[in-house]
């Protein structure tokens, strides 16, 4: 149940390992330079916008994040953490076509 204390205290320490992760991988990434440009931010805002029309995304950005202004630092904040992966880890996995057939075969 979610007023139970154990998983309080369980859902707190989840919440705080993922601000840490969140905290370390924005380090790193900023230390590789990585900073996502004003048009690169603008762009996720447009695709996170999708179907709804200004007024309604306005109207769910204020229930959710309060103002523009802290939505847009949450999603600069997500651009670097995906442009760091991209760049660094996801690079560093690299996986053969050989691989990937032998992984996908029945």
């Amino acid at each position: 149940k979610l007023s139970e204390p154990r998983f309080q205290v369980e859902l707190k320490e989840k919440l705080l390992n993922t601000l840490i992760d969140e905290h370390l991988l924005i380090s790193e990434a900023r230390k590789s330079n990585i900073i996502p440009t004003d048009e690169e931010v603008a762009s996720a805002i447009r695709d996170d916008k999708g179907g709804y029309t200004e007024e309604t995304f306005q109207k769910q950005l204020a229930l959710r994040h309060g103002s523009a202004d802290t939505y847009q630092e949450i999603v600069r904040r997500r651009l670097i953490i995906t442009q760091f992966v991209e760049r660094t880890i996801a690079r560093a996995i690299a996986i053969t076509d050989n691989e990937a057939s032998e992984y996908y075969k029945v």
